[in-house]
């Protein structure tokens, strides 16, 4: 049954969503998750409050848009303000097509469960169901891939751990970075049963952040030292083998050192708790794709 969000009939959103299918007319967006929260401060000088909000968006392109993946992204961002948080993925129609007629279980429930707000007359689409598409997937494959990235994502933390150690802190800093980016590529293919192509840090996150909210509060990213922090791993896939004179300051690299195990310890827990005992949990209630 399709979950309506009340969010996605704000002004404010409705607004943002007309101005992107106005600039790159996209065969489909899709509203697939959604958060908000009330963050209050008080003091005896200060009073205030805001919503944090939160949007998980498959984007469509249409079978004649020439963007690239990185570019719509960054379309949809300048439509929305900076204050929301945006998890976007950008597919083309034909691959989405091609994904729905051979039963792809992310695609079948995000075009199933999420909520479309936009879809051209051009674009048809036939969902699958999802028991269909569930009984369609190679459980095996997909242990075998997790499982080879969870080892991979252990031998670049272990090694990270020894770099440190030797006052390496720039190398350190990436091999955190390789064993982030391995963590979350398993663990969103056995929960999402979703391959991620991306390097980036905060749009791994952002996809396990669908599942596991928690996830984000460990680089929330909400003060200056908080942003730097992050900066620091997120940069550190391109900066440390490109940047002449980069130095990762020792604080810095430990810091991350200490949040990437926590991390992992996160994604496991969360991956014992539905496949340790060798089937999957129920999903879990609530819109966004578990």
């Amino acid at each position: 049954m399709k979950t309506r969000l009340p969010a996605i009939t704000s002004p404010e959103f409705q607004s943002a969503i007309a101005g992107l299918v106005k600039e790159i007319a996209p065969a489909a967006i899709v509203c697939f998750g959604y958060s908000s929260s009330v963050v209050s401060q008080r003091s005896c000088f200060y009073v205030t409050s805001s919503e944090q909000l939160h949007y998980d968006l498959l984007i469509v392109r249409s079978y004649s848009d020439g963007h690239k993946e990185g570019e719509v992204i960054d379309l949809v961002k300048k439509h929305f303000a900076e204050r929301i948080s945006l998890n976007v993925l950008s597919h083309s129609a034909a691959s989405v097509v091609k994904a729905l007629r051979e039963h792809h279980p992310f695609f079948c429930r995000v075009f199933s469960e999420g909520a479309v707000v936009h879809q051209s007359e051009a674009f048809q689409f036939d969902i699958g169901d999802n028991d269909e598409c569930d009984a369609d997937r190679d459980h095996t494959k997909t242990a075998r891939e997790c499982k080879r990235s969870f080892e991979l994502s252990e031998n670049f933390l272990a090694l990270a751990s020894d770099a440190l150690g030797s006052g390496t802190h720039d190398v350190g800093v990436f091999l955190l970075h390789q064993a982030m980016e391995q963590l979350c590529i398993a663990s969103i293919a056995a929960h999402l049963q979703y391959r991620p192509t991306t390097h980036s840090t905060v749009r791994l996150i952002a996809l396990v952040g669908c599942y596991l909210p928690q996830a984000r509060n460990l680089f929330p990213r909400s003060t200056s030292d908080e942003r730097e922090l992050f900066d620091y791993l997120h940069k550190a896939y391109s900066d440390v083998r490109y940047k002449v004179g980069y130095r990762v300051p020792a604080h810095i690299a430990f810091s991350l050192l200490e949040r990437v195990y926590e991390f992992r310890h996160l994604i496991e827990e969360r991956y014992k708790k539905e496949f340790g005992s060798g089937g999957e949990a129920g999903a879990e209630e609530g819109f966004a794709c578990v």
